[in-house]
């Protein structure tokens, strides 16, 4: 199968780092908190969160929120930064189910918006959280139905174990405008305003929304289709035969990967099973989606084989056929596009086979290597990673120092194009 010709500043991207505070900690098992967003790359560890601009590299803002978890403590949703931080007698390295206090950061305006409680364990916040991308939604205004962008204002869907409730809040900017808007709107102070409850009953294990909709994953194998605004459930999914694990949700269509070894795609409008790509490695873990963005004709999935092994597969989600796998990789982020070409980042942990860590480049398409970027140093560690826009952004530990490691993928300013790997070693 044939391979695009990447462009050749893919093969040596600009490269530099930014030192990192020095009180950044990485324990054995995680490093510190770490998300990047369109304009935003934050760092977090023990109490405080940096957060940078995503271009300059400038520091912008640090704050201290409280002690963060040691596990998924750093997330972006939308234009919040979500800071998870341990209570009053929290048992954080437990596991157990403990209560939590989530900082919600505004990142535009640069300000605090206010804390939300959580009961949960410190690894499955991630997924029982969501704020609703807007959509062109039908609403009814006296008796007619008009159509407008929703939500208007920014939501933060939220469920805390043992509950059959989401709670709904809503960040009203203070003049009573919604949405990001113009510029000078993105500046204005939000408040959270109190919860408003949606009954799923079920035992939600994960969660997603978009417009009007939240998507839950039960743990009695359901995935509800819920309408935030009348609290009703829509759809009942049916088909999986055991607890979905993980959701995601575009304008079209409902992804679900449950314990059962199976990852379905559901119509979103009718609630029909449009197909079930099959697990061949039978992982109890199930598989996880990596962002699903239109431009994209896969759907890619990492599952956990092994405590050291990931695979990650690509798929086609009209025929439900498994495209490509790439097996022994320890984790995975979608990589820049060349025109209709897409590509995939996969990490490279050393071991007795791999003498460093680093981070190789595939196209989607065809499966193959594209370019390998190894570390320079053997005693250089990636701990989190990520790729956002032009630029694949690693927190690197070396010599007990933490920094930023950064590939600028920007466009090249050579019209020379190369072939992958694969085709070059053969010449």
């Amino acid at each position: 199968m044939s391979t695009f010709s990447i462009p050749s500043a893919w093969l040596k991207p600009r490269q530099f780092s930014v030192p990192l505070p020095s009180d950044i900690h990485s324990g054995e098992s995680s490093g510190p908190g770490f998300a990047c967003s369109e304009n935003h790359v934050v760092l977090g560890s023990k109490s405080h969160v940096y957060i940078y601009s995503l271009r300059s590299f400038d520091l912008l803002h640090t704050i201290e929120p409280g002690e963060l978890s040691d596990w998924d403590s750093i997330r972006i949703l939308g234009r919040f930064l979500v800071v998870t931080c341990q209570s009053p007698g929290c048992s954080d390295h437990s596991g157990e189910v403990s209560d939590w206090s989530l900082y919600i950061w505004d990142l535009p305006a640069g300000q605090h918006v206010g804390n939300v409680d959580y009961r949960g364990t410190m690894f499955d916040l991630g997924r029982r959280i969501s704020v609703p991308l807007t959509e062109r939604v039908e609403n009814e205004d006296n008796g007619h139905l008009v159509g407008q962008d929703w939500p208007r204002d920014p939501l933060l869907i939220i469920h805390s174990r043992g509950s059959t409730e989401l709670r709904v809040h809503m960040l009203r900017h203070a003049e009573g405008e919604g949405g990001e808007g113009h510029v000078e709107r993105k500046q204005l102070p939000l408040h959270l305003l109190p919860t408003i409850p949606v009954s799923s009953s079920c035992d939600i294990l994960c969660l997603a929304s978009i417009g009007r909709t939240a998507i839950a994953g039960g743990n009695d194998a359901s995935v509800r289709v819920l309408d935030i605004i009348t609290g009703e459930c829509r759809w009942v999914l049916l088909g999986h035969t055991d607890a979905v694990r993980d959701i995601s949700v575009d304008k079209h269509r409902v992804f679900s990967s449950s314990r059962d070894f199976t990852v379905r795609l559901w119509d979103r409008h009718s609630g029909d099973c449009l197909c079930i790509l099959e697990d061949p490695t039978h992982s109890i873990f199930g598989a996880h989606f990596l962002p699903i963005h239109s431009s994209y004709p896969y759907i890619v999935t990492i599952t956990i084989v092994s405590a050291t092994n990931f695979a990650t597969r690509i798929w086609n989600p009209v025929s439900g056929q498994l495209v490509h796998e790439i097996d022994g990789k320890w984790d995975a982020s979608l990589g820049p596009s060349f025109g209709k070409e897409c590509t995939l980042f996969t990490r490279e942990m050393a071991n007795e086979f791999v003498l460093r860590d680093g981070i190789k480049l595939w196209d989607l398409k065809s499966g193959q290597l594209l370019a390998d970027y190894p570390f320079e140093h053997l005693d250089s560690r990636i701990l989190p990673w990520y790729f956002q826009d032009r630029f694949l952004i690693a927190v690197v530990e070396q010599n007990k120092q933490h920094f930023f490691k950064v590939w600028d993928f920007g466009k090249s300013d050579s019209p020379d194009e190369v072939k992958p790997m694969a085709a070059r070693d053969a010449v």
